[in-house]
């Protein structure tokens, strides 16, 4: 795009903010935009072996570090379905953070060290919970010549093909949802997502006037929370208030980094959970 290009040309002329020079750096020695150990990634990990079909989850550098709660929803509700999950702890960043703010090259660094991670794994597929890792994997890998042996999904699209296994209509809760950016605008993965909440709830799911392809961001995305942290809280905010506006109990997403931004701006009339949270929910009881 015209925005990716300008970004690309503002790094080579050495003109990056700061902030954002920052973060790159951080991605090229730990392997992940927060500057943790990369030895302490899987420190969450603990999955069930099944025989079942065999899938990666590649888990995305949030999720890993600051939603871990959607790391394990994943696992558990992946191995409920019957698969056999591995993570790999030789993920890197998937290059999502450096692709958008410019730094093209380093960002093919960490692709080409995942592709060869997961093109030696012998799975069936790779799954993602993050809508940024999935437009990588399935967009900015290819079209620089990186090509993965098997087939990517959003968790939401595997769990859409896999509706008649979720329970029923035992979710009693008032659900609206928020479309990711990478999700649903960049990468055009609208229904699964509510195909699932819908199966899951009693009550059915209520849209905020905002959705689908005129979904407003969640505020946290392209290096803008980084950059601008107050305006990146106040679209946060004005999200999470349309939100409200329909009533809703739940706000579900189906981005690790969404979710970030939306629970910090909500407060306790308004759950934010993710879409593997809500099934786990529903498969619980709770």
């Amino acid at each position: 795009s015209i925005v990716d290009a300008v970004r690309e040309r503002i790094v080579a002329e050495k003109r990056a903010p700061p902030a954002i020079v920052k973060m790159a750096e951080t991605i090229e020695s730990c392997h992940n935009p927060y500057g943790e150990e990369h030895a302490h990634r899987n420190d969450w990990v603990t999955i069930d072996e099944t025989d079942g079909q065999r899938i990666v989850y590649f888990t995305g550098c949030t999720a890993a570090y600051r939603e871990t709660s959607i790391l394990t929803s994943t696992t558990e509700t992946l191995t409920g379905l019957g698969y056999n999950v591995i993570v790999t702890p030789d993920e890197w960043c998937c290059g999502s953070p450096l692709f958008r703010t410019g730094f093209k090259e380093l960002a093919l660094s960490q692709a080409r060290h995942n592709v060869d991670v997961l093109n030696s794994i012998d799975a069936e597929a790779i799954v993602v919970t993050c809508p940024g890792c999935y437009r990588v994997l399935t967009q900015d890998y290819p079209e620089n010549g990186l090509k993965l042996n098997k087939p990517v999904l959003h968790l939401s699209q595997l769990l859409a093909d896999r509706l008649n296994d979720l329970p029923q209509g035992v979710l009693h809760a008032r659900l609206t949802y928020h479309d990711p950016c990478h999700l649903g605008r960049h990468s055009g993965v609208y229904e699964p997502p509510r195909q699932v909440i819908t199966r899951l709830s009693a009550d059915g799911l209520v849209e905020m006037q905002r959705n689908r392809d005129n979904a407003m961001c969640c505020g946290n995305g392209a290096g803008l929370r980084t950059l601008f942290p107050e305006k990146s809280r106040e679209i946060g905010a004005e999200r999470v208030r349309q939100a409200v506006e329909t009533g809703a109990d739940y706000l579900v997403t189906a981005c690790p980094f969404c979710k970030n931004m939306l629970a910090s701006q909500s407060d306790n009339s308004l759950n934010v959970i993710d879409l593997p949270e809500l099934v786990q929910m529903a498969t619980s009881g709770k």
